[in-house]
């Protein structure tokens, strides 16, 4: 499997609930705000924040353009990896 470096801003939990669990039964550990200059798509891959493995949860769409003024379109939930 490839790797690459992506700078993103991480945000504690879920966007729309803090706590929320998700219908495959994952609770989310971060959203991931990745920049419109990455054009790769993220269902199935598991990435690394802070040195601790996540999966992404689903199948990452972006958000519009006229939606997204700044650098970031793309909201990543993640889930811890081991479980």
């Amino acid at each position: 499997a490839s790797r690459e470096e992506v700078r993103c801003v991480v945000c504690p939990g879920a966007t729309s609930d803090m706590d929320a669990m998700r219908p495959e039964g994952v609770t989310v550990s971060y959203t991931l705000h990745f920049p419109k200059t990455y054009a790769g798509s993220l269902r199935g891959c598991s990435v690394e924040v802070r040195g601790t493995r996540y999966d992404v949860v689903g199948d990452p769409q972006r958000t519009s353009e006229a939606a997204t003024p700044g650098p970031w379109n793309m909201a990543v939930e993640v889930a811890r990896a081991d479980g």
